[in-house]
């Protein structure tokens, strides 16, 4: 099912939560890792091209290693799928499916800051915003 996004108020009101994102019925977490949860360009240090720190850990905790990157796609990356690719691959990760980018979707609107607007794209549906923010080129 593919969902329009233009309309929040009344997506909210017409839909169900469990059908927001087919497929993503209930997200089981198995392993928990410690998560810094707000990897931005704001709170990375770099010299000579290289990473050098990552600062700000007050919203750190304990969950699904996926979450981290639940605010990569839109607020990081924003659709550029080579950075994304380049960054998963620095975390051992080499893959983002139509399933893991749904669930980073849902992780995503879970989050802190996490909302439809936050980073304009021409995507019409969830699915398709989730595979504008997590796509791997």
């Amino acid at each position: 099912m593919s969902l329009p996004i233009a309309d929040t108020e009344a997506l909210f009101e017409a839909v169900r939560p469990a059908d927001l994102l087919p497929g993503v019925r209930t997200i089981t977490v198995g392993t928990t890792v410690l998560l810094h949860t707000e990897i931005m360009s704001a709170h990375l240090l770099v010299h000579n091209g290289r990473l050098t720190g990552l600062f700000d850990f007050e919203p750190a905790m304990h969950g699904a290693p996926e979450y981290e990157f639940a605010a990569v796609g839109p607020f990081l990356s924003q659709g550029n799928g080579d950075f994304l690719r380049a960054m998963l691959t620095a975390y051992g990760c080499t893959t983002i499916d139509e399933q893991v980018q749904r669930r980073l979707l849902a992780y995503f609107l879970l989050h802190r800051y996490g909302t439809l607007t936050v980073a304009p794209t021409s995507a019409t549906t969830l699915d398709e915003l989730a595979e504008h923010w997590w796509h791997v080129s």
